[in-house]
């Protein structure tokens, strides 16, 4: 496996997420305790993965930053993701 995107050692570089249909995220995120732990570290995995690809694909406008700044870009976006669906989890119908 190459190195990590932008220097990013993580999970997201090294360990995969446990596939969930949608109800299983649902349950697991809407839960307490390691259930809701592991939901959430899976989560922000998928979305820092998916943050650190679009950002390298788009390096034309962004590979003058660093790699620590890209970094942090990538987390804040992964962040930002995850609130965003946990404050709408209560209305999520899985119709796309």
């Amino acid at each position: 496996m190459a190195g990590p995107l932008f220097g990013v050692s993580d999970r997201a570089e090294h360990e995969p997420a446990r596939q969930r249909s949608n109800a299983e995220w649902i349950v697991a995120l809407d839960g307490v305790g390691d259930e809701q732990a592991a939901a959430l570290a899976d989560l922000r995995t998928y979305l820092l993965r998916a943050a650190l690809f679009t950002l390298q694909r788009s390096l034309r406008y962004v590979g003058h930053l660093e790699s620590s700044i890209l970094d942090e870009l990538a987390e804040d976006c992964a962040q930002e993701a995850l609130m965003a669906i946990l404050q709408r989890l209560h209305v999520f119908r899985g119709e796309s």
